[in-house]
């Protein structure tokens, strides 16, 4: 039997060496191929081989490939994880948070929203840097693609092009640059430049989680944002329909004593109404009222679509067309419709 007979193929050990977890490459690829020389004396070269196939793509598994048998987060790692994914979480449902009325609520919200679509982009780049960070051997030497150096420049490539992306368009725009939010975006590139850079002098192995961190968070981000919000705001949307009605009746019956609609909502308190319902969640501002000569419309705004705010609308006519040419969504209520405006 020849040296070139009693070996599995080359291309299939290369790849076998390749994807394994180091920490796990020379055990199994001891058994692989004493069990493809036992092979080869019973049933011959072809069928060695074939057997030996079938065996190498057994081991392609996620706790050999990527070593998830060890523990590699550390409980600090866990801790942060665990409280930015609650931060994600109620920033992204603040507006329906009990409170006063605030743009604040919106603002954070709607960074968690674009923060999950802007985010996907880093993703790919993140896995990357994951998967070598993962297959990173205990103890061995690293280098600048294994201490993470060069991965982390690649998860910064989004950044990079659309940085000076938003500054020339910021220029050309009416209003002109928003400094603000070019003095936060300088800093905190600032600050991730300068902790790639301490990767550069990392030669031990210790996991970052940083990758983890930039593939999870936008997922959480959109997911909450996707899920979570939708559903917070058809809740607090039932909640204020469900509020209007004693003022709604209260309008009906100062028609009903006077012969037309008040003028102001305000006109309605101490005989017709106690007080106007107060709405105490944040991200809702206050009921709207507007006299239409034989009928009137009331509505209310919901602060929480990252790119635009939900007008709540009752028209006592029944009349959907509401708002010019947006789009319009009907709700569990009669004569309520509720529309995105920009």
């Amino acid at each position: 039997m020849g040296q070139f007979e009693s070996q599995p193929p080359s291309w299939a050990l290369a790849l076998f060496r390749y994807i394994v977890h180091p920490e796990f490459r020379e055990e199994i690829e001891g058994d692989l191929l004493e069990k493809y020389l036992s092979d080869l004396k019973k049933y011959g070269m072809k069928a060695a081989r074939r057997r030996f196939y079938v065996e190498l793509f057994s081991v392609f598994r996620p706790n050999l490939v990527l070593n998830l048998n060890r523990q590699i987060m550390e409980r600090r790692n866990w801790f942060i994880f665990l409280l930015v994914t609650l931060g994600i979480v109620v920033a992204s449902v603040a507006p329906f948070l009990p409170g006063p009325e605030n743009d604040f609520s919106h603002a954070i919200s709607r960074f968690v929203h674009v923060i999950g679509y802007i985010g996907l982009v880093f993703i790919p780049f993140g896995l990357i840097w994951l998967i070598i960070e993962i297959r990173n051997e205990k103890g061995g030497k690293l280098n600048k693609w294994t201490n993470g150096f060069y991965p982390s420049l690649l998860a910064m490539i989004p950044l990079f092009l659309f940085f000076p992306m938003q500054i020339a368009i910021g220029i050309h725009e009416p209003k002109g640059l928003n400094y603000e939010l070019l003095i936060v975006s300088i800093s905190i590139t600032a600050f991730f430049i300068y902790r790639i850079l301490k990767l550069k002098t990392k030669t031990d192995y210790k996991f970052n989680p940083a990758p983890l961190f930039i593939v999870l968070f936008p997922l959480i981000a959109l997911l909450t944002s996707r899920f979570a919000v939708e559903k917070a705001a058809a809740i607090s949307r039932e909640s204020m329909i469900l509020k209007s009605k004693p003022l709604i009746e209260a309008i009906d019956n100062y028609k009903i004593a006077n012969g037309q609609y008040p003028e102001k909502l305000e006109a309605l308190i101490g005989k017709y109404i106690l007080e106007i319902p107060q709405l105490n969640i944040m991200g809702i501002r206050a009921y709207q009222y507007e006299k239409r000569n034989n009928s009137f419309q009331l509505s209310f705004e919901q602060l929480w679509h990252w790119n635009a705010t939900e007008v709540v609308v009752y028209n006592s006519l029944g009349h959907d067309s509401i708002k010019g040419d947006y789009e319009k969504y009907s709700t569990k209520h009669d004569d309520w419709w509720y529309y995105m405006a920009d």
